[in-house]
């Protein structure tokens, strides 16, 4: 008895490395594969709810070189995911904070307890350095959110925030080895109220600190990305796609190495498509 193929695409994030995504769809489109759903984590949510919103692979890539022809060198997305962590890695090594890896996770939260009784700390991290107002607006301009509703299934990742420094702290506990990060959170955007599903994408794009978390049905929610840190569980959504059915799925990196371990999903067709050196 045969079984109904069903493809899904995966949009790992990574920041303005997002636009070698519209040139994987284009391939796709070029190649006349279907996609049944797709899923999302950061810019690759964004991304993503541009496809589900399209009428075919083939408009999509269409829609997502325009734009990324008007980001440009855009600030809002100039941020990598990757040089973001690995700096503030390297400035906790240079403070010596690292020199022994089993006293790592101590050496930080008590990092964490002095720098927090500086005055006007707390009211400090809690403002965004960055404002995700030149975002709404590309979203509103680019995104048709009527197509959206009728369109394939999309599934973005999103990491219930502990507050943007303790976000922050974790991952680098995690980078270390010395910790890890809570799982992402995968949420269906077409099951949303209209007005959480941008809600909803610009939380799966939020860095800590960076950008204000978004509240989603109750909890506050920040780059999807961070999730299950060591295995790129939120980074890499995979898992809801599988979930709703999916056998055979696209999977597109925005580096050249990753944790992602395709072996987790024995059952699953995996297509990993990633780039042959470093985005810049």
């Amino acid at each position: 008895m045969s079984t109904e193929m069903k493809t899904g695409l995966v949009l790992s994030g990574g920041g303005a490395v997002g636009a070698y995504q519209a040139g994987v769809v284009k391939a796709l489109a070029e190649c006349g594969t279907q996609i049944s759903m797709v899923s999302g984590a950061s810019i690759g949510a964004f991304n993503g709810a541009i496809i589900a919103a399209s009428p075919d692979l083939s408009e999509a890539a269409v829609r997502l070189e325009a734009l990324w022809d008007h980001l440009g060198n855009n600030q809002v997305l100039s941020v990598n995911r990757l040089v973001y962590f690995s700096l503030l890695k390297k400035l906790f090594q240079a403070m010596n904070l690292c020199q022994i890896p089993g006293r790592a996770g101590a050496l930080l939260t008590t990092l964490l307890r002095h720098i927090s009784t500086i005055n006007g700390f707390d009211n400090l991290m809690a403002q965004p350095l960055l404002s995700d107002e030149p975002l709404t607006a590309l979203m509103d301009h680019y995104l048709d959110t009527d197509a959206l509703a009728d369109g394939l299934p999309l599934y973005v990742s999103l990491y219930p925030t502990e507050g943007g420094m303790q976000d922050i702290i974790d991952c680098i506990r995690a980078e270390l080895g010395v910790g890890t990060t809570k799982n992402a959170v995968f949420q269906h955007i077409q099951s949303l109220p209209r007005g959480q599903q941008k809600e909803a994408l610009l939380a799966s794009a939020a860095l800590p600190l960076l950008f204000r978390p978004r509240e989603v049905q109750g909890t506050m929610f920040g780059d999807g990305g961070m999730g299950g840190w060591r295995n790129m569980q939120g980074n890499t959504p995979v898992t809801p796609l599988v979930d709703a059915g999916c056998n055979m799925v696209i999977v597109t990196h925005l580096s050249d190495g990753s944790l992602w371990d395709r072996q987790a999903f024995p059952d699953t067709t995996i297509l990993e498509i990633r780039p042959r050196k470093r985005l810049k």
